[in-house]
């Protein structure tokens, strides 16, 4: 299991996402640490791990500022441990969501990297002039 854990742990590290995570259950510490908390609160109610949400910002300055928050959509099996589904990218500010990016993943090899999530959903959109 826990070999499970530090695989994608690292994983997410080499795509750039060392920061802190909140967990569909609560949980606010770093990814490691969080899917640890996640596994043993499953064994303790005595049930199979199941899907977590995990979502950490991947820009973000003050609470006046635009941020980017990345929620990854996420699955266990114990063949071939934690897996991403689909990542959700949001682009907003101290009023809410500006804009929305959701990419589905195939595999874990498929999850965009930190800069490549940041720069796609900050990009503005540049309109004619007539």
């Amino acid at each position: 299991m826990f070999d499970h854990i530090n695989a994608f742990d690292e994983l997410m590290k080499q795509k750039g996402y060392d920061g802190y995570f909140q967990s569909s259950f609560g949980f606010n510490d770093k990814l490691k640490e969080n899917l640890i908390k996640h596994t043993l609160q499953c064994y303790e109610e005595k049930r199979n791990i199941g899907p977590v949400n995990l979502t950490t910002y991947t820009h973000w300055k003050d609470n006046e500022s635009p941020y980017v928050r990345c929620n990854f959509y996420s699955d266990f099996n114990s063949r071939d441990g934690f897996s991403v589904m689909k990542v959700n990218i949001e682009y907003g500010n101290q009023f809410g969501v500006l804009r929305h990016k959701e990419i589905p993943i195939g595999n874990n090899s498929e999850i965009p990297d930190r800069t490549y999530a940041n720069r796609t959903i900050m990009e503005q959109k540049k309109g004619i002039k007539i």
